[in-house]
């Protein structure tokens, strides 16, 4: 059933402009039209808040989850040398660094972390590097790990291995980053 606006022929004598209002902002329900919309207010901020409730209570609740990466930096065929690479858990409002080291003198690297959460977690790495680069602040390369390199435990770890990575090369998403 839906309500049409009201002619003032239709009114009868003792309706009164509260009463219009009511009638004219009712739809299927008997409720008025802002009761209704302070109701989806309501369960938006209900919703939200069990999904933060949810993200903040993952380090307690939850199954821990692990997560490698190896790989080797150049730049220009040369091995990188003391590269900062940092592993971060690539969350819904803040990121959360899970280990942090430098490239050694052959390129190498191995970063490893694990974290506690009810969902999977979405690991990222972060390089930041100065090849080719005479700028202020360092330039950022972020790769995002896939789901399937994740572990759930200790044993059920598995190596993701980015290869050999020439920094020299320009990389989709690839900036600049003064704090880090």
């Amino acid at each position: 059933m839906s309500q049409k606006f009201l002619h003032k022929q239709q009114l009868a004598p003792d309706v009164s402009l509260v009463d219009l209002s009511t009638k004219i902002l009712t739809f299927d329900s008997k409720q008025p039209f802002w009761i209704a919309q302070i109701s989806m207010f309501k369960e938006f901020v209900i919703l939200f808040s069990l999904f933060v409730l949810t993200d903040a209570l993952g380090g307690v609740v939850g199954s821990k989850q692990t997560v490698t990466v190896v790989g080797k930096l150049v730049c220009n065929g040369q091995p990188s040398k003391d590269v900062r690479i940092k592993l971060f858990e690539d969350g819904t409002i803040y990121d959360t660094k899970m280990d942090s080291v430098k490239t050694l003198a052959d390129g190498t690297f191995k970063v490893q972390g694990s974290q506690r959460k009810i969902r999977k977690i979405d690991p990222k790495i972060n390089i930041y590097h100065r090849c080719n680069h005479s700028g202020l602040c360092p330039k950022k390369v972020t790769i995002h790990v896939p789901k399937n390199a994740v572990g759930k435990g200790p044993k059920d770890a598995q190596v993701f291995d980015i290869g050999v990575l020439n920094l020299a090369n320009r990389y989709p998403g690839e900036g600049t980053d003064c704090i880090h």
